[in-house]
């Protein structure tokens, strides 16, 4: 899958901080069948988009 491109699209209903950080299982998913694609560029563009959305 090298040299293809993405678009991962999530919704989530609010930010999972704290105790409740471990409740977030839509991005660990998605990340682990990503990695196993060969997608982990698009992995780390879409941490940085995500840091520039949310603040995080």
């Amino acid at each position: 899958m090298a040299g293809r491109r993405a678009l991962i699209l999530m919704t989530s209903g609010g930010r999972y901080e704290g105790p409740m950080a471990g409740w977030d299982h839509g991005m660990s998913l998605a990340r682990q069948e990503f990695q196993f694609m060969g997608f982990s560029a698009a992995l780390r563009e879409a941490r940085k988009m995500a840091a520039a959305w949310y603040g995080a």
